[in-house]
């Protein structure tokens, strides 16, 4: 196919799967062995997929080009009021489960021009959450409360391969997954399971996110991009599992089990093969020269300018991910932010440049922030395991008590394949 257009090219796919189930009021006689049972499912794993895609063509676009899968996945299951009689055999179960396949690309032998912008991105915000309440066993009761909620989402976005040539002012290649603002990715919650003589289990419940995340530039694609080149693969989970009100029997072997679990797994990168030209620029660096490296690991923040309800603004650019630890400091003489306390460890969550902060200690978020009580000017995080990193030109910038570095944002080195490899002391010190 050949297409041209004076304005944008847009393909966009956007789909939202709600499931719900619900089932209540099943009593058991002597021998009580019914259950009540509620499974919701949105996007069955290797059935649900959301799929856009440019194939093996020629596109000439006056500005934009896009192409775009957007998902809205909600699972929701809840299971009501088993009683058993005598012996009962099992108990009730709720089950919300989203396993979606979401997929954005550009396929290998396209050749893409676009005047402004070529954007390929492909996400998916997900909310399962499961209820189990009221369980009765019998003289012996061996059933459980269990909730069960399982995220395992597929996201891919990708552009090119071999054949495939992308020109444009800048190239976006995205891969998403989130979840609703205030909500979780997976929820769960079992109660009110009531043992008899011999009880096994009395509640189960698991908030489970998983799945992959992926976005690349496939292997030999030709790139002629003007100004920037991002590749980001995002996936932000938040779960919460709850058992409660177990009441055992004579014998209790088991309680109440709460499993709360995230495991996704990330992925972004440039694939082999790739041809960069034109692309961005980096000031303040000479080629070959030997620079200093400065872990870049406190971020400032003004306390009356920068805190807004319970979120603290950093800026862009602060490096952090939802889930890095953090600690609060500040100097001796200052009175700390209403709300943190000095040299206290955090765990953050990531909203743009805001941040909010969690009670490692407690697993609560951090509430009430205060910054009119604070005093001074230097108050800081201190990031416990940072990723980013300065460069300077001498060992003593980098040694001093306040670092002296490059700032890289003034023009001077044009192209593609801009690295820095380790240098080899004399001393066979790296």
């Amino acid at each position: 196919a050949h297409i041209i257009a004076g304005d944008d090219v847009s393909l966009l796919s956007k789909v939202s799967f709600d499931a719900e189930a619900e089932t209540t009021g099943i009593g058991g006689g002597i021998i009580g062995v019914g259950v009540s049972l509620a499974y919701a499912k949105s996007g069955k794993s290797g059935e649900s997929h959301v799929q856009t895609y440019i194939g093996d063509a020629d596109i000439l676009a006056g500005h934009d080009v896009e192409v775009v899968s957007d998902a809205y996945h909600d699972a929701w299951a809840k299971s009501l009021g088993v009683s058993g009689g005598i012996v009962s055999g099992s108990g009730n179960v709720s089950e919300a489960t989203i396993e979606p396949t979401v997929n954005a690309w550009i396929q290998a032998g396209a050749t893409v021009t676009a005047g402004n912008d070529v954007t390929v991105t492909a996400g998916t915000v997900v909310t399962a959450e499961s209820e189990t309440l009221g369980v009765d066993g019998g003289g012996l009761a061996v059933g459980v409360s269990q909730a069960e909620s399982i995220v395992s989402p597929h996201v891919t976005a990708y552009a090119g391969g071999s054949g495939s040539t992308i020109t444009a002012d800048t190239l976006m290649v995205a891969a998403s997954l989130s979840y609703p603002s205030g909500g979780y990715s997976a929820k769960s919650n079992a109660t009110g399971s009531v043992g008899g003589l011999i009880g096994i289990n009395a509640t189960e419940s698991t908030a489970k996110t998983t799945g992959t995340v992926t976005s690349y530039v496939a292997d030999n694609t030709t790139l002629s991009i003007g100004e920037s080149i991002a590749i980001q693969a995002t996936g932000d989970s938040k779960q919460k599992a709850d058992g409660d009100s177990y009441f055992g029997g004579l014998v209790a072997a088991g309680g109440n089990v709460v499993d709360a679990v995230s495991d996704v797994t990330t992925n972004a990168y440039l694939g082999n093969g790739v041809t960069v030209s034109a692309g961005d620029v980096i000031g303040g660096l000479t080629d070959g020269r030997v620079y200093y490296v400065v872990v870049d690991r406190t971020r400032h923040f003004s306390p009356v300018n920068d805190i807004s309800g319970d979120q603290i603004d950093l800026g862009p650019g602060h490096g952090l991910v939802t889930g890095d630890l953090v600690i609060y400091r500040t100097s001796k003489d200052n009175n700390p932010v209403g709300g943190l306390i000095k040299d206290q460890t955090y765990s953050v969550v990531v909203d743009g440049s805001k941040i909010s902060l969690v009670d490692t200690d407690t697993n609560s978020p951090v509430t009430g922030l205060d910054g009119s009580v604070a005093t001074g000017t230097d108050h800081r995080f201190d990031i416990v395991n940072p990723r980013l990193i300065k460069l300077a030109s001498s060992f003593s910038n980098a040694t001093a008590d306040t670092p002296q570095t490059l700032d890289l944002s003034d023009p001077s080195i044009f192209g593609s394949d801009h690295r820095l490899e380790p240098y080899q002391s004399s001393l066979g010190q790296a």
